[in-house]
């Protein structure tokens, strides 16, 4: 009874409560001409200013390996006091065309040394961070065979850069789920065909039995749902039609005493509590409710099959197996829901309008004339539960078992059918019987017996038991309204086909990043860029320091050298 549906889809409420911890994502894109720039400005002045350093050390290293040795006295430490004395007297900020003074080598000196040490020490600090620094590095791979999919798909499992975009958005259900189902086994028996619930030629619609006998009410449980809009026949005239069009079949001589019980059948009054009256019913309900759950699923089924899988990237087969049985749970229940819903309203529909049952199961109708001279026509409502204490007018549900009677004016119960019931309709008993019996199969042959199928049946039928052993979801004694609720589905089979989907997904490419140790050729061109401008600012100011501070100290030692001297 809804008018209008209004939605409201907050993202900000999403984003609250999805909580999100961190973002990632990375890119490809070329080096720009700025970074060009200053990269190669690094490393060629790094280059200059490291071979400017080496290149006159090693000529003249060479020079000294290849001269003639010099005719000296060879003594034991001469090599040692010859390299401390190097060390003690290097000087690289010397300046060969100035005469400096003795304050200014020391200076120089000094300069030389600390600008040594602060250049080590920046050298093993950066070989240090670019030893253990950690380099995300991108890669891709254009149109992958299912093959490569896989054996990326696990070697990336962990990665949460791994991606393969679809090149096919919207995927069709039916290009890769399959969806098989069972019936439960009534509804492909032989309990459904027309040979037993039809069992001979004769029309039941006559004054024979009580129509709660099961001989007659399997009929319209078995009969279908949308025969609930029929309308209601005058009993008593269809009755006379079929008893006079009628005939009567036997394959075999009947003995007198059997041939006189028949015969009593036909001109016998009616007795619509008999099971020969409506048993027949019971059994074409249920076969169409069989139909129409099968009616149903297929549709369902075609639906389901129609509808498009919405996915931006390739999943993985665990996710996908994951995500589709959720499609098909959510389909399975909705189609349970759906179909139970609408049988709910075809009884719900028939109880309101109080829908007359051609079998008078609701109501009888009874013509009067009580005071001799006016008539009418009375409707009287019928009661269940073998005591009168349910009625169809206030409880369209009532219920009793149902069986065999004998023929009217007694109607004496001779024989209870296990797990079968009449009502008020056909349906409301159907509903909550069970099917207990049908597996019993010494019960179908004495049932056989006791409504002389073998001799009214021109054809031989047989009429095999069902199978007990059957791995089924329900219990024997299961209410047939239970079983309904599944649809009469005893079992569904999904099939996923992973290699169709990936198929139909057809990625373009995939790509993934990953992060590794610096390599050496990196390492070496960073660390060359970087030591060129280290040794730039150290050559600048370094020495400018030192003299500073040597300024300072000066100034201090003279300031304290000063005596003042009184006059006397």
């Amino acid at each position: 009874m809804t008018e209008e549906w209004e939605k409201n889809v907050s993202h900000v409420q999403y984003f609250h409560q999805c909580q999100v911890s961190s973002c990632i994502y990375s890119f490809s894109a070329k080096f720009n001409m700025i970074y060009i720039a200053t990269t190669l400005i690094g490393l060629v002045g790094g280059l200059i200013k490291i071979l400017r350093i080496l290149i006159p050390r090693i000529v003249k290293f060479i020079r000294r390996r290849f001269a003639p040795p010099p005719t000296v006295v060879n003594e034991p430490n001469m090599v040692r006091r010859s390299l401390m004395e190097y060390l003690r007297t290097f000087n690289y900020f010397s300046k060969p065309l100035s005469a400096p003074n003795e304050t200014e080598i020391k200076q120089q000196i000094i300069s030389t040394r600390l600008y040594c040490l602060l250049l080590a020490i920046s050298f093993i600090v950066l070989i240090t961070y670019y030893s253990m620094e950690r380099v995300m590095t991108s890669h891709q791979i254009k149109s992958p065979t299912f093959e490569q999919f896989i054996q990326l798909q696990i070697e990336q499992y962990s990665n949460p850069s791994f991606s393969c975009p679809c090149s096919t958005l919207a995927i069709a259900h039916e290009k890769f789920i399959q969806i098989k189902y069972d019936l439960h086994p009534f509804c492909w028996s032989e309990f459904i065909s027309k040979g037993w619930y039809f069992y001979d030629d004769i029309n039941w619609y006559n004054e024979n039995y009580y129509t709660y006998d099961f001989r007659i009410l399997k009929r319209l449980f078995f009969a279908s749902l949308y025969s609930f809009c029929g309308v209601s026949y005058d009993h008593i005239q269809l009755s006379l039609i079929a008893f006079n069009s009628s005939l009567f079949v036997a394959n075999k001589a009947l003995a007198p005493q059997i041939f006189v019980t028949e015969m009593d059948k036909f001109v016998g009054p009616l007795n619509n509590r008999d099971f020969r009256i409506v048993g027949d019913a019971i059994f074409q309900t249920i076969a169409s409710f069989c139909q129409v759950s099968l009616a149903a699923i297929n549709d369902g089924l075609l639906e389901f099959d129609q509808t498009s899988f919405i996915t931006v990237q390739t999943s993985p087969k665990d996710h996908l197996v994951e995500q589709t049985q959720a499609l098909i749970d959510l389909f399975i229940s909705t189609s349970e829901n759906e179909f139970i819903s609408s049988l709910q309203i075809i009884r719900d529909t028939t109880h309101a309008n109080v829908l007359l049952s051609g079998f008078e199961t609701t109501m009888s109708t009874e013509f009067r004339i009580p005071d001799g001279w006016s008539n009418y026509i009375g409707i009287i409502p019928k009661t269940y539960n073998m005591t009168s204490s349910c009625s169809c007018y206030n409880d369209p549900t009532c219920i009793e078992p149902i069986g065999l009677y004998t023929l009217s004016p007694n109607n004496t119960l001779i024989y209870l059918i296990p797990g079968f019931f009449i009502g008020c309709y056909i349906v409301e008993a159907t509903l909550k019987s069970n099917l207990a019996s049908l597996y019993n199969q010494t019960w179908i042959d004495e049932f056989r017996a006791r409504i002389l199928y073998d001799y009214f049946n021109s054809i031989p039928f047989i009429t095999k038991a069902l199978n007990a052993s059957y791995n089924s979801q329900f219990n024997l004694t299961t209410p047939i309204y239970i079983i309904l609720q599944k649809m009469m589905i005893e079992s569904w089979h999904t099939q996923i086909n992973y290699s169709a989907y990936y198929e139909q997904c057809h990625p373009i490419e995939c790509q993934y990043s990953y992060i590794v140790k610096s390599d050496v050729l990196y390492m070496v061109t960073t660390i060359i860029g970087l030591i060129g401008g280290l040794v730039t600012i150290l050559q600048l100011v370094i020495p400018r320091a030192v003299k500073l501070i040597r300024r300072h100290a000066f100034n201090r030692r003279q300031h304290t050298a000063v005596q003042v001297i009184p006059i006397s």
